[in-house]
């Protein structure tokens, strides 16, 4: 579900140079793993931070190109990651993709609200995935 953002409104900070890097911020580690090794296959650089604090500390020190979130996370949840990261000036612009299995849930919804830029809804393939970054970034490979 597309959401907020006008794709051609591209945030670049090193994809001139190396290939993007994407934050993937979840608590569960498998989900960490999986992602990682899906994302690392379709030729992306990997920051996988365990749990929302640790993902909002790393968005600010590694200026990645795209942050990928889970919803449902403990102590800080995804909603409030995006809200932190939209009202901070030097990440406020970074496409946020939001991942969830709960679409229709009303945690859905708060992403949105919060500035997600799309939600995607699990279980999803790599091939949608990846189409979805690509959109967000405005790269087409």
């Amino acid at each position: 579900m597309s959401l907020r953002r006008d794709p051609s409104v591209v945030h670049t900070s090193r994809m001139a140079t190396k290939p993007p890097l994407i934050l993937i911020v979840d608590d569960n580690p498998d989900q960490l793993r999986i992602l990682s090794e899906m994302l690392r296959s379709a030729g992306y650089d990997v920051a996988s931070p365990n749990g929302g604090e640790t993902g909002l500390r790393k968005a600010k020190t590694l200026n990645p190109d795209l942050v990928l979130t889970d919803l449902a996370m403990p102590y800080m949840s995804g909603v409030q990651l995006i809200e932190r990261l939209r009202a901070d000036a030097d990440t406020a612009d970074l496409p946020i993709i939001a991942v969830t299995a709960y679409a229709w849930h009303p945690i859905a919804q708060a992403a949105s609200s919060a500035g997600a830029d799309s939600v995607l809804s699990k279980p999803y393939t790599r091939a949608k995935l990846v189409e979805e970054i690509e959109l967000r970034l405005g790269t087409k490979r």
